[in-house]
């Protein structure tokens, strides 16, 4: 851009006129180049933030130099086109002379013409005719030699042209404008050196001139020299013609305005790159007579306030007032007498303006007087509207945030303490000003130990400057948990825990530092109480009889107890750190050892695991413990630890193995008595009833009443013996689960009922029913027997109508079995499910009372609960649930 500037200036000295304009307008363009490259500079220096603050900073002075230079720019142009009006004008002027020299020649040639006729016809006038031929002749001759001159020397270029457009004659001063010696050029014709673009405009006018339809023509076109270079002309083109009116040739007039066009050039290019700016910018602009009121505002200016330009027109300083915030006036118009009076070089104020919606929005009105009348009064002004609509939101969200910031450093608990870049003291909260119990002082640092009473941490004597908490970070240092204590003004003592760090902006540019403080003096407490405590709890945790560990997620043992490093003879250098199943207790078996290793991951995963185990003693010797896995939960919910605690169970286990035996033999014994029991009383049921037949004939009533209730005693006898022997054989948890079909259990005990059902007209409802894990025979039988119960208790006058349906929970399934018997008082719903218990008499319904609380044992086998509803006359509800295998 330097170079194209001087070469514009040497151009420019061509056109001596215009020196002064064109200083003005160099100057100011050069003033607003050397900003331009300053806030290009900023993007290399900054982040583009930076650097867009900073070219914001300087809005008013980008606004005052691009005043000037469009006020340069706007007179520079004005001055020349007012000369090339003056140059047009005197183009025509110089046409008109040469057209009249060349009619003088024909005048001439026409005179002497006839002189030569008369000089014929009066020979006595001969020799006065001669002598007047020979004056007009050299007069003519004289007017020749001067046109010849002239355009010879003309400072223009100037040819004439035949009508096949070749260059019949030219002058020095075309050759040297298109680098041609006056020979090149007459072989050439105007049409070869003229730029393609331009030759039809040109051909036209000529055939325009030719035809006689214009006496001359004026275009701007472009030549290409000799070396191929473009050169931009004025042409003005006139035609000559013969006495008899035929086309003798043509005259061009051309003048170099190459200069010219590339300082227009430049200056348009100039002009454009300013309003693309202003559009960039989004900037509305003004200009306003003070004076007159005059005002002139660009379509960007109205486009803020939401109207097109036109919707607004005509524009007057009473339109701004019109659209500006009424509350905002005053504070404008004082502004503007600062500026007029000339107590201050700009104007800027930030004023609302009501939008064409009907909101209101921000401006950042700017400008400055830049011409003044003869008696120093403001006369015209420019300035800038830029919408700040945005940034007012982000200076009120920044303001509340402040104000955020401020309430919430007053609140919390920690003292906070900020210093700027020279070591001022410019933030003390309030949790700072109670450590203290003194208001802030700006003081230099050396002053600080001894005015705040800052101590070190056993209390022996005050902090040295450099150990100032702030004073380091202020040096540069970041540091965290720093500690030192306070002597309150009261006297009291105040440990503090202290985090700093010096303050830097995004350009590593030093702002100052900041400390945190936080009183910790009952962490001191604390901490003290906490370790008399994990010296109780280890104490407790060491003399235990359980064994008890700590574990991570990975099965690492972390710690045991001592009890269980003397159990199994070691120290806890022998285990801790290593992987539990690795350790002396788990030796026993590589299947112990893997069902160690599957049952830290269930407890990984936040299972409570339980199960029975043999481990090691110190002489290897297998010990069976209850083994526990219990996970521990951090705040999260998320297990951070295990924690494994046994027990010594192993007379448990030889008990329980005794009691298995005796169960056993017990089992063996109620089959054998309950055998030995039935057969003595087959034997007298088969006598009593080959009695009954007998003698049947000679016994009376009450002999044959007698019979009967012996028979039925016997025949209760058998049942009773039966339902004990059942019940006693529910006590074997031995028996397998397995997955049964609930659907096809019901169906058979329905088909054992069939005959009941039949002759009760009763239904049963199902459908759907799950398949569970249980023990096939036991369920059966908790079937049949609470469906029996049903059926047993219904009402005599109408069919029983019995519902089986299953509900699923979480980890059970819920039965119910649902009938319209006769029902039972609620304060028996729990007493039913004892042995023996009955609710009515033998000679209502029959019975042993063993029924239910058979349910009962078998639900509790399958880690159920059973239970009852029931309203008398309406019904009952017997429900019960059975657990889900991976509940049980």
């Amino acid at each position: 851009m330097a170079k194209e500037l001087d070469s514009l200036r040497m151009g420019m000295k061509q056109f001596p006129q215009f020196e002064a304009n064109y200083t003005n307008l160099f100057l100011a363009l050069e003033s607003r180049l050397e900003q331009l490259d300053r806030h290009l500079a900023y993007f290399d220096q900054f982040s583009v933030e930076v650097a867009q603050q900073k070219i914001q900073a300087e809005t008013d002075e980008i606004q005052s130099r691009s005043a000037v230079l469009e006020l340069a720019y706007q007179q520079m142009l004005k001055d020349l086109l007012a000369e090339r009006d003056q140059f047009t004008r005197d183009y025509f002027a110089k046409a008109r002379f040469n057209y009249i020299g060349f009619i003088v020649l024909f005048v001439i040639s026409l005179v002497l013409l006839v002189a030569n006729y008369f000089l014929g016809q009066k020979q006595q006038k001969l020799s006065l005719e001669k002598q007047q031929q020979r004056i007009q002749f050299e007069l003519a001759q004289k007017d020749t030699q001067d046109f010849q001159t002239s355009f010879d020397n003309a400072a223009i270029g100037m040819g004439l042209v035949d009508d096949s457009g070749r260059w019949i004659r030219v002058n020095s001063s075309l050759c040297k404008m298109l680098g041609y010696t006056p020979e090149e050029l007459i072989n050439l014709t105007f049409q070869e050196i003229t730029h393609p673009e331009d030759l039809f405009a040109d051909l036209e006018q000529a055939k325009r001139l030719r035809n006689r339809e214009i006496e001359s023509y004026t275009i701007e076109k472009r030549y290409i020299t000799k070396s191929g270079e473009i050169v931009w002309i004025n042409l003005n083109g006139t035609a000559v013609w013969e006495e008899d009116g035929h086309f003798r040739y043509f005259i061009a007039q051309i003048e170099n305005i190459t200069p010219r066009k590339k300082y227009f050039a430049d200056l348009k290019v100039q002009k454009e790159r300013f309003e693309y700016v202003i559009e960039g910018t989004q900037a509305g602009t003004w200009e306003w007579n003070v004076q007159t009121g005059e005002t002139v505002f660009n379509e960007t200016w109205a486009n803020i306030i939401g109207y097109q330009l036109e919707e607004i027109s005509p524009v007057s300083i009473d339109t701004w007032m019109k659209y500006a915030h009424p509350d905002d006036l005053e504070q404008s118009n004082q502004k503007l007498q600062a500026c007029f009076s000339k107590a201050s070089d700009y104007y800027e104020c930030e004023c609302r303006m009501r939008h064409k919606d009907g909101h209101w929005v921000w401006v950042l009105d700017r400008g400055k007087v830049m011409t003044w009348t003869a008696d120093g009064k403001p006369e015209k002004m420019y300035g800038t509207h830029t919408e700040i609509s945005k940034f007012k939101e982000l200076e009120y969200e920044l303001s509340a945030k402040n104000a955020f910031t401020e309430a919430v450093l007053d609140t919390i608990d920690v003292g906070i303490v900020v210093a700027n870049a020279d070591g001022q003291l410019n933030r003390f909260n309030k949790a700072t000003l109670e450590f203290h119990g003194l208001e802030s002082k700006n003081i230099s640092p050396d002053e600080w130990p001894e005015y705040y009473q800052l101590l070190t941490p056993d209390l022996s004597a005050h902090l040295s400057k450099e150990d100032v908490p702030l004073y380091r970070a202020w040096k540069g240092e970041k540091f965290e948990n720093r500690e030192f204590a306070i002597r309150h003004s009261s006297g009291d003592i105040r440990h503090i825990s202290c985090s700093g760090s010096p303050i830097y902006t995004e350009n590593h540019e030093f702002l100052g530092a900041v400390v945190a403080m936080k009183d910790i003096s009952a962490e001191k407490i604390y901490k003290q109480t906490l370790l008399e405590s994990e010296r109780k709890f280890k104490g407790i945790f060491n003399s235990t009889f359980q064994f008890i560990g700590f574990l991570d997620l990975e099965g690492n043992l972390l710690e045991a107890n001592q009890t269980a490093l003397d159990f199994g003879g070691l120290r806890q250098e022998d285990v801790v750190g290593k992987k539990f199943w690795d350790c002396h207790w788990w030796q026993v078996s590589p299947q112990t050892q893997k069902q160690l290793q599957d049952a830290i991951q269930m407890a990984a995963k936040g299972e409570f695991v339980q199960y029975e185990v043999a481990v090691w003693d110190r002489d290897k010797r297998p010990v069976t413990i209850l083994f526990n896995l219990k996970p521990i939960f951090n705040e999260e919910g998320k297990v951070f630890a295990i924690i494994p605690e046994g027990r010594l169970i192993q007379d448990i286990v030889d008990a329980r193995e005794a009691l298995k035996d005796k169960n056993v033999e017990l089992q063996r014994f109620a089959s054998v008595a309950s055998h030995d029991l039935k057969e003595p009383l087959r034997m007298v049921i088969n006598f009593l009833q080959l009695l009954h037949r007998k003698y049947d004939p000679i016994l009376d009533d009450k002999g044959r009443q007698y019979i009967q209730f012996a028979v039925d005693a016997s025949q209760r006898m058998n049942t009773l013996i039966s339902e004990l022997l059942e019940y006693s054989q529910l006590g074997n948890l031995d028996t397998p689960k397995e997955w049964v079909d609930t659907n096809s259990v019901v169906q058979t005990v329905l088909d054992y009922y069939s005959t009941t059902l039949e002759e009760s007209g009763g239904r049963v409802y199902f459908s759907s029913l799950p398949n569970l894990w249980v023990r096939k025979v036991p369920f059966e039988l908790l079937i049949r027997n609470l469906l029996g119960n049903s059926l047993k208790y219904r009402k005599p006058e109408i069919p029983p109508q019995i519902t089986l349906s299953a509900m699923e929970l979480e980890n059970h399934w819920e039965f119910a079995v649902r009938d319209n018997g006769i029902g039972f008082e609620p304060e028996h719903a729990k007493s039913i499910f004892q042995m023996f218990k009955r609710l009515h008499t033998r000679q209502e319904f029959a019975g042993t009372g063993m029924g239910l609380a058979t349910c009962q044992r078998i639900v509790e086998q399958h880690d159920g609960e059973i239970w009852a509803e029931s309203i008398p006359g309406q019904g009952s509800v017997f429900r019960f649930t059975l657990a889900k295998p991976d509940s049980c």
